[in-house]
Order: structure tokens, then sequence, then C-alpha cells
């Protein structure tokens, strides 16, 4: 019963360790495009 909730704490931390890892490359996805958008406008201007 003890090694149970021990094994489900370390599967929660591991989990939790995983959200984190995917919320930050999300974060970084979404900051990345917004950079891409802004030079899209910027070469577009600089075109026009």
């Amino acid at each position: 019963m003890i090694i149970l909730t021990r094994y489900k704490r370390q599967k929660n931390k591991i989990n939790a360790q995983y959200v984190g890892k995917y919320a930050q490359s999300l974060d970084f996805t979404c900051k990345y495009i917004n950079l891409l958008k802004r030079w899209n406008k910027i070469y577009v201007n600089i075109l026009l």
C-alpha cells in the first residue's frame, strides 16, 4: 500500500514535469509564431 502511494506520487511528479515542459514549448511556439507574423508585416511593408 505504501509502495503504491509512493508510485502514484512519483507518477504525478513526472506528469507535472511533462506538463510543465509541454506548456513551455507551447509558449515558445506562440512567441515564435508571433515573431514570424511581426517579421512578415515588416517584410510586406518593405516590399510594398
